[in-house]
């Protein structure tokens, strides 16, 4: 019997562990944007294309340049539907939000 709880032991730490990671990766996400919307610079960007990924999520892929550095950033295809796809075919310009000092924190604005 102390053998079954155990396991069953192993299995309730991996499930706190889990869910520690889960609100560790929550944390971050949220002060990421707490501070892109607090320190924005805006530049212009260009879209470079869509892609699915997982179970039917589709991103517009884009990029733009700070100080010489492209760098490349996603957005949902939410986006797209504010502009009805007007803003979203590939080659078109659009408004980039990156954080002050932190190009890889980005993304789109109307």
């Amino acid at each position: 019997m102390s053998e079954q709880s155990g396991g069953n032991t192993g299995g309730i730490a991996m499930v706190v562990i889990i869910f520690v990671i889960i609100g560790i990766m929550v944390l971050i996400g949220r002060q990421q944007t707490n501070y892109l919307e607090k320190h924005p610079v805006y530049t212009t960007g260009v879209i470079t294309g869509r892609t699915e990924q997982g179970k039917g999520e589709r991103y517009i892929l884009y990029s733009f340049k700070v100080d010489t550095v492209e760098y490349k950033g996603r957005m949902t295809m939410m986006f797209c539907r504010e502009c009805k796809d007007d803003c979203c075919e590939v080659g078109k310009e659009v408004k980039v939000r990156y954080a002050e000092g932190d190009p890889t924190n980005n993304d789109l604005v109307h």
